[in-house]
């Protein structure tokens, strides 16, 4: 499914095309508990989380379209079709408690789609989990996805080290990795944040401790989004502490969805 025209509603997960937007886990659990990719990253980025997390907690990992098993798929169009698919497809999962993580790009997609989800349905996420991601009312992006390829290259590392080394080595990936960025942050450069209700449920803001893209102040201004409880944590690592720091990071999680 390249991307939802309108408002999505539970009718419209119907197809296989959107059902292709989530993996799901294999085997019965409590919580579901909903992962969102960075600009640029795919499901692939939370695939080995459900090993480490109890089997009480379902990882849903979100794939939109364009990337690893769907890079034949146009991508989203808009901000608003992307978050109106993942809403929809939460929706339309019964109730069942979920909570929602999001890291960079993706925490402003979680945040948003908690928001959607209420629209629809009146539930919140027992948790709402952002990493490595400013606040909505901070502005995300410039138009850096306009600028060529070698300086669109550099700009990313400058700013959040966020090509891997075996990528740049390899021009033909480089190649087919490039518009998946650029699509992703030409959404996020779409994004207004929109004033109005605000989630009530508990909200955990994690980022590295040396991200040279989010402060301690950015992060911590995530608990003016929430009615709720509000914690953050602070773990060794640049912008994409994520994987280094996969065990201390899930340690968090499990702690606050299963006290």
């Amino acid at each position: 499914m390249a991307s939802i025209e309108g408002r999505a509603t539970p009718a419209m997960v119907d197809s296989p095309r959107n059902r292709a937007w989530i993996f799901e886990p294999e085997l019965e659990h409590e919580i579901a508990l909903y992962c969102f990719p960075p600009a640029g990253g795919g499901a692939a980025t939370y695939r080995l989380w459900q090993r480490t997390l109890p089997s009480a907690v379902g990882v849903y990992r979100f794939q939109p379209p364009g990337r690893e098993n769907r890079f034949r798929e146009p991508f989203c169009s808009s901000f608003e079709d992307y978050v109106a698919a993942a809403a929809s497809l939460i929706a339309e999962r019964g109730n069942r408690p979920f909570a929602l993580f999001g890291h960079s790009m993706g925490a402003v997609v979680a945040y948003e789609t908690a928001r959607a989800v209420r629209e629809l349905t009146g539930r919140e996420p027992m948790h709402l989990f952002v990493s490595a991601f400013r606040s909505p009312r901070t502005p995300h992006a410039e138009p850096i996805h306009e600028l060529p390829d070698a300086e669109l290259v550099a700009e990313l590392q400058r700013r959040y080290d966020g090509i891997p080394a075996q990528v740049l080595a390899n021009p033909e990936v480089l190649e087919l990795t490039l518009p998946i960025v650029r699509s992703d942050l030409a959404l996020l450069h779409s994004y207004t944040y929109r004033p109005g209700a605000i989630p009530g449920c508990p909200l955990t803001a994690i980022g590295g401790s040396d991200d040279p893209w989010v402060s301690p102040a950015e992060l911590e201004d995530w608990r003016h989004f929430t009615t709720g409880p509000f914690a953050t944590h602070r773990l060794p690592g640049g912008h994409f502490y994520l994987a280094p720091q996969a065990e201390a990071l899930l340690r968090i999680v499990e702690q606050a969805l299963l006290p």
